[in-house]
């Protein structure tokens, strides 16, 4: 992913105004945490050096349940790529472990890319 901002936030704008003047520390904290994290990203850092995750590349067919592989204690799933358009998806939890559903808009079946969280 790659991040194209010349400028995060435009301090000056806030400053200018009588709330910007009341509040002028934190903008400029908010402005200086923005800029680090985008200039962290931007030189290479991933989801999973700050995040304990693991990342499931699956082909599954639509609107049936699959059941992901985990290492641990999950509190989420993100589906971060797919194959076929998809119009609804949903993750969960069963005796099993954690499973998805992904409903593909015209395709019988796709690969999907999840990145499982842990706790």
């Amino acid at each position: 992913m790659k991040l194209f901002i010349n400028r995060i936030i435009e301090t000056s704008r806030f400053l200018s105004t009588d709330a910007g003047q009341q509040l002028t520390d934190f903008i400029n904290y908010m402005a200086d945490l923005a800029e680090q994290v985008v200039r962290t990203l931007r030189n290479g850092l991933t989801f999973g050096d700050n995040f304990s995750c693991s990342i499931s590349d699956v082909e599954l067919r639509s609107a049936t349940q699959l059941q992901l592989q985990t290492t641990g204690s999950v509190f989420g799933v993100l589906l971060v790529g797919q194959s076929q358009e998809v119009s609804r998806w949903h993750w969960g939890q069963n005796d099993q472990g954690v499973y998805v559903v992904v409903t593909f808009v015209s395709a019988a079946k796709g690969k999907c890319k999840f990145v499982i969280l842990y706790n």
